[in-house]
């Protein structure tokens, strides 16, 4: 192979590579920050996301000040409605897969993430999160 047919190669190769790794990260939301309220309330919604692959749901909880656990899921931001078939406990510095409730999981929807607290966490508190619906 002569050396301009190398370079070529080598440059294909790398825009083929940084594709994917665009696509990869690209389908994570950014970190948000909600504020969890106490006693195991639902935070306020996050930004909407929109799902861009069929995988599960992955939530990841980046920083938290407290040791208690997290709750978290996935809603609608059309009808409010809970789209993982359950809340998952999550743990900083964790991520946990989300299943979807059968026809939320579509590629193209919108979804919004919600933090809870234990049921025993005194204070309200900020969380990070970020997310891939």
């Amino acid at each position: 192979m002569n050396l301009k047919k190398m370079i070529v190669v080598a440059t294909l190769s790398s825009i083929v590579l940084m594709v994917l790794i665009i696509s990869v990260f690209a389908a994570w939301s950014p970190n948000y920050v909600l504020l969890c309220p106490k006693f195991g309330g639902w935070s306020n919604p996050s930004p909407r996301v929109q799902k861009t692959d069929s995988n599960n749901a992955v939530y990841k909880v980046m920083a938290a000040p407290h040791f208690l656990p997290i709750y978290g899921d996935l809603i609608s931001n059309a009808t409010g409605e809970r789209t993982t078939e359950e809340y998952y406990q999550v743990w900083a510095g964790y991520s946990v897969d989300m299943s979807y409730i059968s026809g939320y999981g579509n590629i193209g929807s919108y979804h919004q993430a919600r933090i809870a607290s234990s049921d025993f966490e005194p204070d309200s508190r900020n969380v990070t999160i970020k997310f891939k619906p």
